[in-house]
């Protein structure tokens, strides 16, 4: 018998009026089908036989056996309300061979792992629990953190069975504790999910613990109603049967709910006749979703993306744009750069930075995290909070940013710009702006002296002076030496060559401001007029 908390019947009442809710549209549906079928006129037995009435239709005539007998032609099935349709989930529990194991143990911890759903959420999820299948348990037990699913996308469909999802939990016995680990498959988005892990002490708690893994594994999903450069409408699925906030400061929001603490990565799905070069699911790489606030069942979510309209285009029949929660299982994540290109290779010596808000005055404080090593390598603890904005850096430039769930992944590659060429361009840049502002400044420092003993009259040595800056270098040196830096660092990338002119070009112009050939000859003429009204010694 099981016993009802106090001031749980609310909580029932409510989740029941959500489940009739939930099957109204079906109700309708099915009524709606009664009464045609019972308009539509009979045909007659005898006409049908003797062929005196008129010829069967093409497509029904078409719907027989090669004995002539009619085909069971199924009708066309409904396509489920998003907020109506509860996730369908299979969940496969395989345990580890031990001899100190109850031979039960099994079907127990699936039957716990039922109730513990139904009692968590009634109508948002309905979940089918059975024992692995004796080909896969082993290969499960041992290896889940390294599964691999079938190629073909047919083969994962048919692994799903008609579910939503697929959780798979694995129970591996030890010396003095029991391991459990469980992983999903989700047939919508076609991902398979990062690995779970929980520990139990005792046999008769492994259900409790099971299910404990099983939600920690769940993702629920969304569909992305509207999206503009920046934010994001999303409606929740099973919004209209998963039991909301109730006022209440012990509520807990069960698996399928969609916490203002969750990062979703959105994808599309394409629906209907595909072109041979798309594939049926794409995922918007480097690409998270923040909730921000929530309108009755919208949640109003922020974009961070590497790119500027991540999610632009309008949304058609053809397109089912979703957004999956990130479930993070891992500590770190490493984070690879790479160049771009058919033949990535690692960016050693790259900075990453994170940036913090300072509380009292609301500005951006860049944070070093850490520098690429030789391999490309950066190792992101998510202690600091799953949500990470990374910024990198090579030289002066910011060359992405990197929005990142720390921990759903163990290990991602981030494709960068490889702009060692360019970050040599600013190295000889900044060696030429030294012999710049050396050259202008001797420049400056020697003209005042000229004039300086051409008011003391001492016109030998304001001579001697002139000859000092004639033997500097004249513009037409300095730009001749630019030129010849510039063919030294030529780029394959039409931007990054373009950035690198740009530099040149702006050091020539300012060689063009502040470096005057001119000058020479005016101090000679000041010099010259000076000696010419100077009475003889």
């Amino acid at each position: 018998m099981i016993t009802i908390a106090p001031g749980s019947s609310s909580l029932l009442a409510a989740r029941s009026r959500r489940l009739l809710l939930g099957l109204a549209p079906l109700v309708t549906l099915l009524v709606a089908s009664l009464v045609v079928a019972a308009l539509l006129p009979a045909q007659n037995a005898s006409e049908a036989t003797a062929g005196a009435g008129p010829a069967a239709p093409a497509d029904v005539a078409a719907a027989t056996t090669t004995d002539g007998k009619p085909l069971d032609v199924a009708a066309p099935k409904a396509e489920p309300v998003w907020e109506f349709a509860p996730y369908r989930v299979k969940v496969y529990v395989a345990i580890g061979a031990s001899p100190d194991l109850a031979p039960d143990l099994t079907e127990t911890v699936g039957n716990e792992i039922v109730w513990q759903a139904e009692q968590v959420d009634l109508s948002g999820w309905v979940i089918d629990a059975e024992t692995a299948p004796l080909t896969q348990r082993d290969a499960w037990v041992d290896g889940i953190e390294t599964l691999e699913l079938p190629a073909e996308r047919a083969d994962r469909l048919a692994f799903a069975g008609g579910f939503d999802k697929v959780i798979i939990v694995v129970v591996r016995p030890g010396t003095g504790e029991f391991r459990l680990l469980a992983r999903e498959y989700d047939a919508l988005t076609d991902l398979l999910g990062p690995v779970h892990q929980d520990e139990c002490l005792y046999q008769h708690r492994l259900g409790r613990h099971a299910y404990q893994v099983m939600a920690a594994a769940f993702s629920p999903l969304t569909r992305i109603e509207d999206s503009d450069e920046r934010t994001a409408q999303l409606l929740m699925k099973a919004s209209g049967l998963i039991a909301g906030p109730d006022g209440s400061p012990d509520w807990v929001p069960p698996p399928t709910y969609v916490r203002d603490t969750d990062i979703l990565m959105p994808m599309v799905k394409h629906v209907g006749r595909l072109r041979l070069d798309r594939p049926e699911i794409h995922r918007y790489e480097w690409t998270c979703l923040q909730v921000d606030h929530r309108e009755e069942e919208i949640i109003h979510c922020n974009i961070h993306s590497l790119f500027t309209t991540p999610l632009a285009g309008r949304a058609n029949r053809r397109h089912l744009r979703i957004a999956m929660v990130a479930k993070p299982a891992y500590e770190t994540t490493r984070v690879v750069l790479v160049s771009r290109g058919d033949n990535p290779q690692p960016l050693s010596g790259y900075r990453v930075f994170h940036v913090d808000r300072d509380p009292a005055t609301d500005q951006e404080l860049p944070r070093l995290v850490a520098k690429s090593d030789w391999k490309g390598e950066v190792t992101i603890d998510g202690s600091e909070g799953i949500f990470r904005t990374l910024y990198v850096k090579n030289g002066e430039r910011v060359l992405g940013r990197l929005p990142i769930v720390v921990g759903y992944y163990d290990r991602v590659s981030a494709p960068m710009l490889a702009d060692d060429i360019r970050l040599r361009a600013e190295g000889i840049i900044q060696g030429l702006q030294a012999q710049f502002l050396d050259l202008v400044a001797r420049r400056d420092v020697l003209a005042k002296r000229v004039r300086f003993r051409i008011e003391a009259k001492e016109f030998d040595g304001a001579r001697e002076l002139i000859e000092q800056m004639r033997e500097l270098p004249s513009s037409e040196q300095f730009l001749l030496n630019i030129e010849q830096q510039r063919r030294l660092v030529s780029s394959k990338d039409a931007k990054e060559q373009k950035r690198i002119d740009a530099m040149f070009s702006r050091l020539t112009e300012l060689l063009a401001k502040y470096v005057d050939n001119s000058t020479l000859q005016k101090l000679e003429q000041e010099l010259n007029t000076a000696m010419g009204t100077a009475p003889p010694s």
